[in-house]
């Protein structure tokens, strides 16, 4: 586990081929700080309390359609658009990982 962020997708595999997508849903400030530990820790997934507040899906396309644009980045480009679409092409890149990066 990181200790320097949040970990939003506690399922998530490099090497599955999904994309995992960790939506929470609007919050009052109170439900906020209740969660916010857990959802720091991965362990939000885990809590029924903190699960209602939480949409998470794993799949090969996520296709968002927004009401107003949101801003994102791809590459450091930002970019405002109503929607998103995002794909995993499996194969499509190759990576060379150190041996001993393998074992983390």
């Amino acid at each position: 586990m990181l200790w320097w962020g949040y970990y939003c997708a506690p399922n998530a595999k490099i090497d599955d081929g999904l994309l995992d997508v960790c939506l929470v849903k609007k919050v009052s400030r109170l439900n906020f700080l209740c969660m916010v530990g857990k959802y720091k820790k991965g362990k939000h997934l885990e809590d029924k309390r903190v699960k209602k507040h939480i949409i998470y899906k794993q799949g090969h396309k996520v296709h968002l359609e927004l009401d107003k644009e949101l801003p994102y980045s791809i590459d450091g480009e930002i970019i405002f658009s109503k929607t998103i679409d995002v794909e995993v092409i499996p194969h499509c890149i190759k990576f060379v990982i150190p041996t001993e990066c393998k074992e983390m």
